[in-house]
């Protein structure tokens, strides 16, 4: 199905700014907002976000990898950022995920949140469209897809780019690819996620990317039997099919 990039006008009451902000969301032909928009909202509601279409700050942005959410706010004489790392127990056996998102909300230092947020904005990333609206920005169903929100005092804008690094040269994704990698970089993404995953009670977890992940501390022998049967059971019928 063929998607649109359209210009949503909402009119929000902004104390802090008192004037509209545009929402630039991408949708479908038939005027609905695209799902993986409404899955990612979803998930600002349960990890308990706040909507950045009606922020209070001057400056917003937030990108969700496979997982993990990076979020930095700029408020009149105050600037925040965060880092979220989150994970959904996964069953072999009912082959989906079962039970709560767990997630883990960390502050993050002053001296990180003031790199990312020069990072940020010294980067063209406000530039780059949605990736339908790239030419040659290919598409796939495996891999991982990011999505990018950004608000100031006028407007807000969701984008999704998958798998930017293998995009080959196109410009865009290299610059997408590289915001990304470095944005992760200095905020230490990965010890945060490793403290995270380190405390997690599961044997095996999904989060936003399509690959489960098995802790090998969290097998014991039997465990790791019963895994292995389920899993050779569910490549048989995959076949099968």
């Amino acid at each position: 199905m063929k998607y649109l990039l359209a210009k949503l006008l909402l009119l929000i009451a902004i104390s802090v700014f008192g004037q509209e902000r545009e929402l630039h969301i991408p949708i479908k032909q038939n005027g609905d907002t695209i799902p993986w928009y409404d899955m990612q909202m979803k998930f600002v509601s349960i990890l308990g976000l706040e909507p950045l279409q009606s922020t209070s700050s001057h400056l917003a942005f937030r990108i969700w990898t496979d997982k993990q959410v990076i979020e930095i706010n700029e408020y009149p004489g105050h600037l925040s950022g965060r880092i979220i790392s989150w994970a959904i127990e996964y069953s072999f056996e009912k082959q989906s995920t079962i039970g709560p998102v767990r997630f883990t909300i960390d502050t993050l230092p002053e001296v990180q949140t003031s790199l990312a947020k020069n990072l940020i904005k010294s980067s063209d990333i406000r530039k780059v469209p949605d990736e339908r609206s790239i030419p040659n920005w290919l598409q796939g169903y495996d891999g991982v897809t990011y999505y990018i929100e950004d608000a100031d005092s006028s407007s807000y804008s969701f984008k999704s780019y998958w798998e930017p690094e293998t995009q080959g040269s196109l410009v865009e994704a290299l610059l997408v690819d590289s915001l990304i990698k470095k944005l992760c970089r200095v905020v230490e993404a990965k010890s945060y996620w490793t403290k995270f995953e380190d405390v997690l009670p599961f044997v095996c977890y999904q989060s936003a990317g399509p690959f489960v992940t098995c802790s090998r501390k969290m097998l014991n022998y039997g465990t790791r039997r019963q895994w292995r049967k389920t899993k050779r059971k569910s490549k048989r019928e995959k076949a099968d099919n």
